[in-house]
């Protein structure tokens, strides 16, 4: 197969302190001019939380009611996320975020990581998802957000569907976790089948041994005067 030499060329149209408008050149693979969007305070890279808790033995998760103004200015329902923060790290971040937005202490060894996902084609975003369980765990803190009028007047909502939700990454999340949860009880029934076979060994070991015994003392009673 021919191989094409990349002679890729990337530079910023225009800028804020939050976003960069970039585009991309490469006329040897036909790319004369593709803008896109970079989220240069995050890196590009933004957390999603998908917390979840089972009551009543149903499954509820917990989503974000707020306003996103490049949506709508009245509310809507979307995951939990936040911009990566270079000096907590992604796991560092995921946990500071739940905290902030909904008022749940975790450590990083709760998380669930459900990997990765992009947006649109448009963004270079990448969204790194987990999920956590948050059964019988209690809010600590009244999740004040990080001061700005959006965010405190924005709360999260235990729901038991993703009918109301407009965002897609929470959907990512949703299955992705199903095929987790799915992963996971394969690997429990394959441990308890294979304890089950030890415990099955051992009884049979232990019934060898009692019939030795039971032969060896009928053998020594015929053997008497």
């Amino acid at each position: 197969m021919l191989q094409v030499h990349s002679e890729s060329k990337r530079h910023t149209l225009c800028a804020t302190d939050w976003v960069e408008l970039k585009q991309i050149k490469d006329p040897n693979n036909g790319i004369n001019g593709y803008e896109y969007l970079h989220e240069k305070q995050c890196e590009g890279k933004i957390i999603v939380l998908f917390p979840f808790r089972t009551k009543n033995e149903k499954t509820e998760y917990l989503l974000r009611k707020e306003v996103t103004p490049c949506w709508r200015m009245t509310p809507s329902i979307s995951s939990i996320t936040g911009g990566f923060e270079k000096e907590k790290g992604i796991k560092g971040t995921a946990v500071i975020e739940l905290e902030e937005e909904a008022g749940y202490e975790v450590s990083e060894k709760d998380l669930i990581s459900l990997g990765t996902c992009r947006g649109t084609k448009s963004t270079d975003t990448v969204y790194h998802i987990f999920a956590v369980d948050l059964t019988n765990v209690e809010k600590t803190t009244d999740a004040a957000g990080d001061g700005t009028k959006l965010e405190a007047e924005a709360e999260c909502e235990w729901k038991k569907d993703l009918d109301d939700c407009e965002d897609p990454t929470a959907y990512v999340a949703y299955v992705r976790l199903q095929q987790h949860n799915s992963s996971t009880d394969k690997t429990n029934l394959l441990q308890q089948a294979r304890e089950e076979r030890k415990r099955l060994q051992r009884r049979a070991q232990q019934a060898t041994e009692q019939i030795k015994k039971e032969a060896e003392s009928t053998l020594l009673t015929l053997r008497l005067p």
